[in-house]
């Protein structure tokens, strides 16, 4: 009698409600209808056999309420249908295998799951993994599932709940052509803002292109085109390229808000918040690729939010500091900070709703890159006219300068002529002066307005030959006649020339290096007006009683004509200057010596033209060193002139 009681009671523990399928209402997800058991191993026949250890769940899923990660669950199943139809159930889980057992005892069994591979599934359909029930009008059995599914894997939570078959269909019909349309939409904009990319070279669109890239990989894996099409189907499918191409995703699509909004210039502290959302989201890639799936979309929900909010602030913030282009970009981001909120809420509300979530956020996002082209496209007219604006500028800068360079050079012809037309009157000038003095010995008041004459005519004179060197310099060039030149030679003349005038002002001029030819390759007539310039210059500004010391050296293929004073020195003001023609100096003629202001300026170019320089050494109070260095052979491949 007891056992009898025990055997009543064990059926009514055991009892369920079949779960009703009929094709004109929606039928119930299995969870409500299963009970379950921890799997025990060995073959299918224990799954089947009666156990005493089914109990009720409220969800299939082994991250709720402690279900175990292996485990057997079993439902009941009655057809309301008058006739045959043909179910689909989906079954996200890692793997599945499905026993069904008819009335008659009759067994069918089928494998399906994500770890599954496509080849070994009985509904070879990549995403959502799927089992076939095929019911006889009024036909009743049991549904057995062994469920091998770990919690910490990246799994699209779909409830499972079962379809007919033509509903299915039409719904799959209309998602594939749903993403299709929008990985079409996304990799053409991809491909063509890359091109843009290529003629523009703006950072703004390759990250464009790269967040349109990322987001293709991430829907294409979403939808199972990737491991339906591409993947090997003896191969398990990896649906973690689908968060791994989301986070890339959310990482190119902040540099792209930076880099298009120029956040570092018009919103520097938004700009480092941004910098720490990259950051977020690198950790949970990071997390993704370590396989802890639970912390990485857990901290990508948040991040996420964190995102849609941060680059939404960031374009307002530029917006306001006057940046024109933020007003298309807070047009476009509005689309997905709205589909990315409710995407986010369902996600957090219900992990069920994940797949409705997605489809907004998919619509969100066609439509923010729809406007996003339109907003990089005002960029474009953007470039092109300041590029416009830049040719203009180009060409009407080339015009001025090819003004510029026709009255240099219209000024350099009326120089060299004024300057060839005065110096023969000049001549004839000093000349009748000389003549004049000559022919009245005996009347000094004659004499003084003569040698007045003379010296004004002579201070002319040497202007109008500096004139005519600047002009020539300037226009056509000078053609140097090289030769072999003893340069020793021509400081020994020079230094004989100045020989008188150094002793009127009672300076001391030491000559060294005269004892050893140092012979050079120049022009002898250009080269001594370049030492002549430095030794009159050093003279001419040395106080009386100073020093001037003039020295000959060769350096390996270089040779030095170093002439040093004890003038008054050059400030950096003057150094800066010191080679610019007309350019008025500090120092002072010490002895009332003309100065044209063109000596130095003629001196250096003359030492470019033989391949050389002038170097200068001078502190104030301390006197001055000028060196013209030339080399010692005449460069090859130069011409002069």
């Amino acid at each position: 009698m007891r056992a009898a009681v025990l055997l009543v009671l064990a059926a009514c523990a055991h009892a369920q409600e079949p779960l009703p399928l009929d094709p004109s209402r929606r039928a119930a997800p299995l969870d409500a209808h299963a009970l379950v058991r921890a799997d025990p191993g060995g073959s299918l026949d224990d799954v089947t056999r009666p156990s005493d250890a089914f109990g009720p769940a409220t969800s299939l899923y082994p991250s709720a309420e402690g279900l175990p990660e292996r485990y057997i669950a079993r439902i009941e199943v009655a057809s309301a249908a008058s006739e045959p139809a043909r179910w689909i159930v989906p079954l996200s889980f890692n793997a599945v295998t499905a026993v069904w057992v008819g009335a008659d005892g009759q067994r069918e069994v089928s494998r399906t799951g994500h770890d599954v591979p496509l080849a070994e599934r009985s509904v070879p359909l990549a995403h959502p993994p799927v089992i076939a029930l095929d019911l006889a009008a009024g036909e009743r059995g049991t549904l057995f599932l062994r469920v091998a599914h770990d919690p910490n894997t990246y799994n699209t939570v779909i409830t499972p709940r079962p379809v007919p078959e033509e509903a299915f269909r039409q719904s799959l019909r209309a998602s594939d052509l749903f993403h299709s349309v929008f990985l079409g939409v996304v990799l053409a904009l991809a491909f063509y803002n890359l091109f843009l990319f290529v003629s523009f070279r703006d950072r703004s669109y390759l990250y464009y292109v790269l967040f349109l890239g990322s987001m293709a990989v991430f829907a294409a894996a979403d939808q199972g085109f990737i491991q339906q099409w591409l993947w090997p189907p003896d191969q398990p499918g990896r649906f973690e390229i689908q968060f791994w191409g989301l986070a890339l995703a959310a990482i190119s699509y902040v540099q792209f808000v930076r880099s298009y909004l120029r956040s570092r210039t018009h919103a520097p502290r938004l700009d480092v918040v941004l910098r720490g959302v990259m950051g977020v989201w690198a950790v949970c890639l990071g997390l993704g690729v370590a396989g802890q799936w639970i912390v990485a979309t857990t901290i990508a929900s948040g991040a996420g939010l964190l995102l849609l909010l941060m680059t939404f602030a960031t374009g307002i913030a530029v917006h306001r500091a006057g940046f024109e282009a933020a007003r298309y970009y807070l047009l476009a981001a509005s689309c997905l900070l709205i589909a990315g909120l409710v995407y986010i809420v369902m996600y957090l509300v219900d992990p069920a709703l994940h797949g409705t979530g997605r489809v907004v956020l998919a619509l969100g996002i066609l439509l923010e890159v729809l406007l996003l082209a339109v907003a990089l496209s005002k960029r474009i007219q953007g470039i092109v006219a300041a590029r416009q604006q830049a040719v203009g500028a180009q060409h009407e800068a080339e015009a001025t300068s090819e003004a510029l360079r026709d009255a240099n050079a219209l000024k350099t012809r009326l120089l060299g002529v004024a300057a060839h037309d005065l110096r023969s009157p000049l001549a004839g000038i000093v000349g009748l002066a000389d003549l004049i003095a000559f022919e009245t010995p005996d009347r000094p008041e004659i004499h003084e307005l003569t040698d007045a004459i003379q010296r004004g005519g002579n201070r002319t004179l040497s202007l109008i030959q500096d004139l005519l060197v600047t002009a020539a310099l300037e226009g056509t060039g000078i053609d140097l006649e090289r030769r072999a030149t003893d340069l020793t030679e021509v400081v020994r003349e020079i230094a004989e020339q100045y020989a008188p005038h150094v002793e009127d002002k009672e300076q001391t001029l030491a000559v060294a290096g005269l004892a050893t030819p140092l012979v050079a390759s120049v022009d002898p007539d250009r080269f001594y007006a370049v030492v002549d310039n430095l030794v009159s210059n050093a003279v001419k500004y040395t106080p009386r009683g100073g020093r001037i010391e003039v020295a000959c050296r060769q350096e390996g293929e270089r040779a030095c004509i170093r002439v040093a004073d004890t003038g008054p020195g050059l400030s950096a003001e003057d150094q800066a200057a010191l080679f610019e023609p007309f350019q008025p100096l500090t120092p002072s003629p010490t002895g009332g010596e003309a100065s044209t202001g063109l000596g130095l300026s003629i001196a250096k170019e003359l030492a470019e033209l033989h391949g050389g320089t002038i170097e200068v050494e001078s502190a104030l109070g301390e006197g001055s060193a000028f060196t013209v260095v030339v080399p010692v052979r005449e460069p090859s491949g130069v011409e002069a002139g």
